[in-house]
C-alpha cells in the first residue's frame, strides 16, 4: 500500500493515480469535480474500445462529460462514433505527439476561464507494454506540469499487479494523491449501484 496521508473526503488535488486491476474507478466520488455535466473531458486511451462517446466515458468515470476529445490510433477509436473528436498519434509509443496533441487541446480550453478540464490517462499499464518506465515518467512529470498551467485535474490509471512495486512508487512520486482499493470493505461483491455504476470503494491518500 502507498504511504500517505488518507483522506476521508473527495480530494481537491491536481492529479490523481488509481491502483486497481479491472476496476472501474468513479471519478466524482474520488475528486472533486466542478459542474461535471460542464467539464470537458480529454481521454488519452488505448484500448481496442476506446470511444469518443460522452455516454463512453460516463461508463468509466461516473458522470456524462460536456464535451470528449479522444487521443489514441486509428486502430484503437470507435471509428462509428460521430459525436466527441478524435485526434490520432500513429502509435502508443508517440509520447512526443500525444504531448503535443494533449498540450494544444488544452490550449484551446485556457482562454474559456470558467471549465476546469478532465484529464483521464487509461491506462499507463498500456503504455508501458510500447515504451520504458523513463521514458514514460519523463512523459508524465511533463503532463501534470501541463495540468498545473491549465488548471485541469488529471486521473491516471496502472494495475499495480502488471509492475514491480519499484516501478509503482516511481509513478507514485509524480502524482498528488494515490487511489487504491479498499479491501477491508465488501462493497464490491454487492448488488448496489450508486449513479447506475457499481458501487467500489476506494482509499485515497495524499502524497
Amino acid at each position: 500500500m502507498i504511504q500517505g496521508e488518507l483522506l476521508d473526503e473527495r480530494t481537491s488535488c491536481q492529479s490523481l493515480l488509481v491502483l486497481g486491476s479491472g476496476r472501474s474507478a468513479d471519478v466524482s466520488q474520488l475528486v472533486e469535480v466542478d459542474s461535471p455535466s460542464q467539464t470537458p473531458l480529454l481521454a488519452i486511451s488505448f484500448s481496442p474500445q476506446a470511444s469518443p462517446r460522452p455516454d463512453y466515458w460516463e461508463q468509466h468515470i461516473g458522470f456524462r462529460p460536456a464535451d470528449v476529445v479522444l487521443i489514441t490510433t486509428e486502430s484503437g477509436a470507435d471509428q462509428s462514433a460521430d459525436d466527441g473528436s478524435v485526434s490520432y498519434v500513429t502509435a502508443p509509443s508517440a509520447l512526443t505527439g500525444i504531448g503535443m496533441q494533449a498540450t494544444e487541446q488544452l490550449a484551446s480550453w485556457d482562454d474559456e476561464s470558467d471549465l476546469r478540464p478532465l484529464v483521464v490517462v487509461d491506462s499507463l499499464t498500456i503504455l508501458l507494454q510500447y515504451v520504458s518506465v523513463k521514458s514514460l515518467y519523463r512523459f508524465l512529470h511533463a503532463l501534470t506540469v501541463r495540468l498545473d498551467a491549465s488548471n485541469a485535474r488529471g486521473v491516471f490509471y496502472l494495475d499495480p499487479m502488471t509492475q514491480d512495486d519499484q516501478t509503482v512508487y516511481t509513478f507514485a512520486s509524480l502524482f498528488d494523491a494515490i487511489a487504491e482499493p479498499d479491501d477491508s470493505d465488501d462493497s464490491d461483491d454487492s448488488d448496489e449501484r450508486t449513479n447506475g455504476h457499481a458501487s467500489s470503494a476506494w482509499s485515497v491518500r495524499t502524497r
